[in-house]
């Protein structure tokens, strides 16, 4: 399986994102994360919330 590579706009599109997260004082580490971290899928949701109880 080949890794994803990303394309230079779309890596632009994100470091913008986070530094306008930045900019509305959120903390760096967790605008990363927030941009970073994909929506779950079905089963994914499902397992996170079992994990939680």
């Amino acid at each position: 399986m080949a890794n994803k590579r990303h394309e230079p706009a779309e890596i632009v599109r994100t470091l913008r994102h986070v530094h306008a997260l930045v900019g509305q004082g959120m903390a760096r580490v967790d605008a990363i994360r927030e941009v970073r971290n994909p929506p779950l899928s079905g089963w994914q949701r499902a397992r996170h919330r079992l994990e939680r109880r």
